[in-house]
C-alpha cells in the first residue's frame, strides 16, 4: 500500500494534478481509479475539473445569450467547428487564458482549505496538443507562452499508447490526427520534470498503481 501523503505538503501547495492524453487513452477511467485509490490509501478527497475552471462561461454560450449565434453542443466530433482568423483566435485564447489566471487560484485555494486535491482532466496544455478543438489558430510559441503564464500543476500525467491501440478504442479522431496528437504529447512530456508519461496500453489498475507511486514521491 502507498504510504499516506503528508497533509503538510497539501497545505504547502502540493495539491494540483493534471492529466493529458488523446481521446481513447482512458483518461476518464484513469482519473476515476486515481481518485478512488488516493481516497482509500491516503484518506484524501479529490475534486475533478474538465479542461478549464469555467469561471468565465463558454464563448458559444455567451454568443447564444447575446442572440448573435447558437451554441454548438454536438460534442461527438471534437473538430466539428470551422477554423477562425488569427485575430479571433487571439481573442479566444486570451479569454480562456484569463479563465485559468482567475479561476485556477480560486479553485486551488478553496480545495486547499479543505486539504483536498485538485485534478484537471485536460488543462491549458490542450491548446498545444489540440488547438483545433477550441478553434485556436495561433503559432505554437504563442500558445506555449500562454500555457506558461498560468498556475502550473505539481504533476502532469501524460497518457501515451500506440496510435493503433488508441484508434481501436475510440474512433472520434482519425488515425492521422491521433498520430499528430501523440507527437505533441511526447513533445510536451519533455518540457519539464513535472510531466510524467504513463503507458496507456497497460490495464487501468496498472496505470493507477504507477501514478500512485509517483504521487507519493512528488508529494
Amino acid at each position: 500500500m502507498i504510504n499516506a501523503i503528508s497533509q503538510d505538503s497539501i497545505k504547502a501547495g502540493s495539491h494540483f494534478i493534471a492529466v493529458e492524453g488523446s481521446d481513447g487513452t482512458g483518461k476518464t477511467t484513469f482519473i476515476e481509479g486515481l481518485v478512488r485509490c488516493i481516497a482509500i490509501n491516503n484518506d484524501l478527497k479529490s475534486h475533478v475539473y474538465h479542461f478549464r475552471p469555467t469561471l468565465l462561461p463558454n464563448l458559444g454560450a455567451l454568443g447564444e445569450k447575446a442572440g448573435v449565434m447558437k451554441e454548438d453542443k454536438d460534442f461527438t466530433n471534437p473538430h466539428r467547428a470551422k477554423p477562425v482568423s488569427r485575430l479571433s483566435s487571439f481573442v479566444r485564447m486570451t479569454y480562456y487564458w484569463l479563465d485559468y489566471v482567475i479561476g485556477v487560484p480560486k479553485i486551488i485555494e478553496a480545495n486547499r482549505k479543505l486539504n483536498d486535491l485538485t485534478i484537471f482532466d485536460r488543462y491549458i496544455y490542450d491548446f498545444l496538443i489540440d488547438p483545433y478543438r477550441s478553434r485556436i489558430n495561433l503559432p505554437y510559441w504563442l500558445r506555449e507562452l500562454f500555457s506558461k503564464l498560468v498556475m502550473q500543476p505539481k504533476i502532469v500525467f501524460v497518457l501515451l499508447a500506440d496510435e493503433e491501440i488508441i484508434y481501436s478504442r475510440k474512433q472520434e479522431l482519425t488515425l492521422e490526427e491521433i498520430r499528430r496528437q501523440s507527437g505533441e504529447l511526447k513533445r510536451l512530456s519533455k518540457r519539464s520534470k513535472r510531466f510524467v508519461v504513463i503507458d496507456a496500453s497497460q490495464t487501468p489498475q496498472e496505470m493507477v498503481d504507477q501514478a500512485l507511486k509517483i504521487v507519493e514521491d512528488r508529494f
